[in-house]
């Protein structure tokens, strides 16, 4: 668990539509490019995920394999789904490049989007170490994709570590939510 967001257990509780062949992950995703870890479950075969073996819907498919490093075939689905999920998945893994002017082309593009009210909740909510983020909880709570993102790339120059710490936690929780939200199952911290 998160140590920022103790207050929301639920975010780390695995979902039901993780599929079995994937470990749920353990550790945070980086805020740049590169894997969480090991992706299989022991005595598991790696999925393959270019023959979509994983029966799973494709916007909650795009997030998983962000989640686990596989950027290039996240964008692949992501860059193919015309609704808001897909479009969210798609900033996020260019975010994750790091490519964050075209982050913020798709975050336009995905406007307001109903994981954001239980963000802000957990960005007001949580533990937060840098200076960067505990103004923002504290001013303006409210969750701001654009705010996210300029400060991704700032961490990302900087390397200061309570902000990645910190960022790594809200991504966290941003990548759960969505998940839960392309997969019908929205489950929002109340």
């Amino acid at each position: 668990m998160h140590p920022l967001l103790e207050g929301f257990a639920n975010l780390f509780e695995k979902p039901l539509y993780w599929p079995e062949s994937l470990e749920w992950p353990l550790t945070v995703a980086p805020l740049g490019p590169g894997a969480v870890g090991k992706v299989a479950s022991p005595g598991k075969p790696q999925p393959d995920f270019r023959a979509k073996d994983l029966d799973i819907h494709l916007p909650t498919l795009a997030g998983i394999l962000l989640w686990q490093g596989e950027l290039d075939q996240s964008h692949e689905i992501s860059q193919a789904l015309a609704d808001s999920d897909g479009a969210y998945w798609h900033g996020l893994m260019h975010r994750r490049e790091p490519d964050h002017a075209n982050a913020a082309y798709w975050f336009r593009r995905v406007g307001i989007h109903p994981i954001h009210a239980a963000l802000g909740k957990i960005l007001k909510a949580g533990n937060w170490q840098s200076p960067e983020v505990q103004k923002r909880a504290r001013q303006n709570p409210g969750w701001d994709m654009f705010w996210m993102n300029d400060l991704c790339r700032r961490a990302l120059q900087s390397g200061e570590p309570s902000l990645v710490k910190d960022l790594e936690g809200l991504q966290w929780a941003e990548y759960r939510l969505l998940l839960d939200d392309s997969a019908g199952g929205i489950a929002y911290v109340k």
